[in-house]
């Protein structure tokens, strides 16, 4: 039975580890209008304009992982607020042995009403870019 029992330990441990180095890049943030928390927003994950992924603001906020070497859009969509745009490149030195990326905190994002538009684009509002910077070791907002 303590075999089983460590078989199956071993197991979940390392597909943790595994998961973990597939999707290194780790991001949270949260989502608000105003001073209140919108719970149930929806976070889309898009690569070359093809959703590859989504999950919903909670009382904590959110928490996505994503690859390195890649250009990511995440979408934030709630009924009757714009959506916002950040584009998120997690392009990564090779010659940068840094083993652990820290998790980069996006931090409060916040959503507007929408208003009647023509113009389905401009429903959409980008929010922030995001990259990595070498130097610090760590992703950051890119002007």
């Amino acid at each position: 039975m303590k075999k089983i029992y460590f078989l199956v330990l071993g197991l979940v441990l390392s597909s943790t580890f595994v998961f973990s180095q597939m999707f290194p890049a780790h991001f949270k943030g949260n989502v608000f209008t105003g001073n209140e928390q919108l719970i149930g927003a929806k976070v889309q994950i898009y690569n070359e304009s093809q959703m590859i992924g989504s999950t919903y603001v909670r009382d904590f906020g959110f928490i996505i992982r994503l690859e390195l070497n890649t250009e990511y859009t995440i979408k934030i969509l709630h009924k009757d607020y714009q959506t916002a745009l950040i584009s998120i490149s997690t392009f990564y030195p090779e010659n940068d042995f840094k083993v652990v990326i820290p998790e980069f905190d996006i931090g409060n994002i916040q959503l507007i009403k929408k208003v009647i538009v023509t113009d389905k684009n401009s429903s959409e509002k980008l929010f922030a870019k995001i990259a990595y910077n070498s130097s610090l070791h760590n992703f950051e907002f890119v002007k």
